[in-house]
C-alpha cells in the first residue's frame, strides 16, 4: 500500500511490506547502509523520503512479534554499537509494555476485589496492630459497619468503638 494509504490498525502480509521488516524474517536486526545500491530492493510510496540507511530491529515477545523499531537516514553508516544500543532500547520498551500489561490486570483485580468485598453479605474488615498493642482499622467493608450500627469514620479514628458495641461475651 501507499503510505498514504495505510490504516492504522490493519496488518499488511510480510511479503507486501518493504526492507523495514527484513528484521521479522532474519528473526534479528538488519541494517542497510547503503541502501541505493541494494539489489533487488522494493521501492516505496513516491511520498516516502528517499532512504540512504535503515535498521530495523524486531520486538519479540514469547517468539510472537510485538512491534519493529526503525531508525533511518544517520549520517554515517549503523555501526554494531548503534545497533546493540537501538535493541537495549527496543527491551527496555518491551518491558514498559510488560509493566503495563501487569499494571491493568493488577488494577482489573484490585477493581474485582472491591466489588466483590464492598457486595458480600458478611462483615469484611482489615486491620494491623501498632507496636503499642492497639488495632487500627485499614479497611471496614459496610457490611461490618452496618452490624456494628457504626460509620467507617467512627471505626477508622477509633477502633475501639468497634468494642464499645460488641458484647464482651
Amino acid at each position: 500500500p501507499k503510505s498514504d494509504e495505510v490504516e492504522f490498525g490493519k496488518d499488511y502480509p510480510l511479503d507486501q511490506a518493504g526492507i523495514w521488516v527484513d528484521c521479522v524474517q532474519a528473526g534479528k536486526p538488519v541494517v542497510y547502509n547503503d541502501l541505493p545500491d541494494l539489489p533487488d530492493k522494493k521501492s516505496y510510496p513516491e511520498t516516502h523520503i528517499r532512504l540512504i540507511r535503515h535498521l530495523s530491529v524486531p520486538l519479540f515477545d514469547t517468539g510472537c512479534l510485538i512491534f519493529i523499531l526503525s531508525v533511518g537516514n544517520k549520517a554515517s553508516g549503523y555501526s554494531s554499537l548503534v545497533i546493540m544500543l537501538l535493541s537495549l532500547v527496543g527491551d527496555q520498551l518491551v518491558r514498559i509494555l510488560h509493566g503495563k500489561q501487569l499494571e491493568n490486570a493488577l488494577d482489573k483485580a484490585k477493581y474485582r476485589y472491591e466489588q466483590f468485598v464492598q457486595r458480600i453479605p458478611i462483615g469484611i474488615y482489615r486491620a494491623r496492630t501498632t507496636p503499642q498493642d492497639q488495632m487500627i482499622f485499614e479497611y471496614v467493608n459496610p457490611q461490618f459497619c452496618k452490624m456494628l450500627n457504626l460509620t467507617p469514620e467512627d471505626l477508622y479514628k477509633d477502633s475501639g468503638n468497634a468494642f464499645k458495641t460488641i458484647h464482651p461475651d
